[in-house]
């Protein structure tokens, strides 16, 4: 039954022409009211093809248009709220800017006190280190020292014997030394 009320008006369209008077100065009512007929089936056959699909698109288009306006209301709302915070922030920035050098300046001191102590503790232990390492050379200085001081009575002692023993006096010791040899054995 659709498909024939389809070709209805394309039909009347097509065949309009071949009934339609041979005058054509004068108006022609039947032609007239044809026409008329055929564009009322024609706007009603398509009104009832397309209401359902144009209704639903319409109603879709709408619901889409309303949540699209409800999005930018949304959205208008969180931006005025932002603007409030932000222009509540600018009326305290200056008392937050004062909280934050004083801040700043207080942990500034606390570092500079923190590094003052740790200097302190630092020089403390490079002159523990320091005196340690001078009682250390003055240590090795007193050891060379004997050390030289040895040598030299030797070098001392060495040259006076040398100057002292003359080669009878050598003989004599020589004699000595091996007569408590013997007696030791």
């Amino acid at each position: 039954m659709r498909k024939s009320l389809f070709f209805l008006p394309l039909l009347l369209i097509i065949f309009s022409p071949l009934y339609s008077s041979v005058k054509e100065n004068s108006f022609n009512w039947s032609d007239f009211i044809g026409k008329i007929i055929n564009a009322v089936i024609l706007f009603g056959f398509l009104a009832y093809v397309l209401y359902k699909p144009l209704k639903n698109y319409l109603i879709k288009r709408s619901g889409k248009i309303k949540d699209t306006y409800n999005q930018a209301e949304s959205q208008r709302k969180d931006a005025e709220k932002q603007l409030a915070q932000i222009e509540e922030r600018l009326k305290n920035l200056e008392k937050e800017i004062i909280e934050i050098r004083k801040e700043s300046e207080l942990n500034a001191q606390k570092e500079r006190d923190r590094i003052i102590k740790e200097g302190l503790k630092e020089a403390e232990r490079i002159k523990n280190l320091t005196q340690k390492e001078i009682e250390r050379q003055l240590k090795k200085g007193f050891e060379e020292l004997k050390s030289y001081a040895v040598e030299l009575s030797i070098l001392i002692a060495e040259e006076k014997i040398k100057k002292t023993l003359t080669p009878e006096k050598h003989k004599y010791l020589i004699d000595k030394f091996i007569e408590k040899i013997e007696k030791v054995k």
